[in-house]
């Protein structure tokens, strides 16, 4: 979370402000909920969920997010923050489901899962390090990590060759246990009226666990510095801390405009 913004970090580990989520926030939730259902289904019995079986579980699943999150079914994650209106929560459930059914029927049927949601806390230097892998399954080379995402728009070709997430999980999968994870994918599901799948995936080696670890120093040290800037990206649409977060309104950092440089008397755009 510090990589992503330390602001966000610093509002929900140094201050401990728990905030509910948003509408995207709510959704990708239950979108995470209902493949897991799948997921721990086929560790158990072998089989798949069938569409039907899914939309069934994405219904119970959203009234149990109404419980938790919501004021109401007609307020869900409103109007105390968003501007969303009912139609929006409509919308956005509807596109949150057939997203699921989407990914599910082009990918989650081929994982051959073996754990789900695998927890990891362990000590780095001077605090721990702790994480959840949304799916370790069984690869033609061995073992490899799943992290699932429901997101607006595609991710660029080389998140997943250069992403600290998915070698964290290879990093804390061998400390505990004992194994080299062989490969990583983003499982990118693309939500609009007519969803889409990206797969992306990648392959893991000691240098470049190596590297994560030097990266996961720096990180510790930014922390302990007490610095927490604000870094606004994709991250900010489903961030439960935009009504507090000074530069998700644009306040938080200065614009720097071009200055004229001068050069033999002629002016030039710098």
């Amino acid at each position: 979370m510090y990589e992503r913004c330390p602001q966000q970090y610093g509002y929900r580990y140094l201050e401990g402000l728990v905030e509910p989520p948003n509408l995207n926030m709510a959704l990708g939730t239950t979108f995470h909920d209902v493949v897991e259902v799948q997921h721990d289904h086929k560790i158990k019995t072998k089989k798949n969920l069938t569409s039907d079986d899914m939309q069934d579980v994405f219904a119970t699943r959203w009234k149990r997010g109404h419980k938790v999150w919501g004021r109401g079914p007609q307020e869900l994650w409103m109007p105390w923050r968003d501007v969303d209106t009912s139609d929006k929560i409509r919308d956005g459930k509807r596109i949150a489901l057939a997203s699921t059914i989407t990914y599910h029927e082009a990918q989650a049927v081929k994982i051959k899962p073996l754990l789900i949601e695998q927890e990891f806390r362990l000590p780095f230097l001077v605090g721990n390090y702790v994480g959840y892998a949304d799916v370790i399954h069984k690869v033609p080379q061995g073992k490899g990590v799943i992290d699932m995402k429901l997101i607006g728009r595609r991710y660029e070709r080389h998140a997943a060759h250069s992403s600290h997430q998915l070698t964290s999980y290879a990093w804390a999968y061998q400390q505990i246990h004992g194994e080299f994870l062989k490969v990583g994918s983003f499982h990118c599901t693309i939500k609009k009226n007519a969803p889409e799948v990206q797969v992306l995936d990648t392959k893991f080696s000691k240098a470049r666990i190596q590297a994560f670890l030097y990266w996961a120093e720096s990180q510790l040290v930014g922390i302990h510095s007490g610095r927490f800037p604000g870094r606004v990206g994709m991250h900010c649409n489903w961030c439960g801390y935009q009504h507090r977060c000074p530069w998700h309104k644009g306040k938080g950092f200065v614009a720097i405009r071009p200055t004229k440089l001068t050069i033999k008397g002629k002016s030039r755009d710098r």
